[in-house]
């Protein structure tokens, strides 16, 4: 659609009817990616009671050009706010864990931070969420 919108002769009213059927595809394309990431959102809450993720930070990913497109296309955020939002509405734990507290080493994901053992983990988030 972008092509043939440059081929269009830029005053011409078959140009202003191209621009128009782009929009309705980047519209189209916009809403399926929303559908989508609200369907995964929702099955990944009901299938589980606490859900964990790492809350990461979006504009500093996109600090590096080479990934910019790709991690504005995958809607990071966006899911997790989905995910937030289900988490709230079926009443489940969501804990979004900061990136400091993870082990960063290989050795260490054997056993789990005290911050991420279940118990503290359900009472954090009840807490959260009162």
């Amino acid at each position: 659609m972008q092509r043939r919108l440059s081929k269009k002769y830029r005053k011409g009213a078959n140009y202003y009817k191209a621009c128009q059927q782009l929009g309705k595809q980047h519209l189209k394309v916009g809403r399926q990616r929303r559908d989508w990431a609200i369907q995964q959102a929702q099955a990944l809450v009901a299938s589980n009671d606490v859900v964990a993720y790492e809350d990461l930070s979006v504009s500093n990913l996109i600090r590096n050009h080479n990934l910019a497109k790709s991690i504005s296309d995958a809607a990071c955020s966006q899911f997790t706010d989905f995910v937030d939002y289900d988490g709230q509405v079926w009443g489940k734990a969501v804990v979004a864990v900061g990136i400091g507290k993870l082990p960063r080493k290989r050795e260490r994901l054997g056993r789990l931070p005290p911050l991420l053992m279940k118990g503290n983990l359900i009472q954090q988030a009840a807490s959260m969420n009162q």
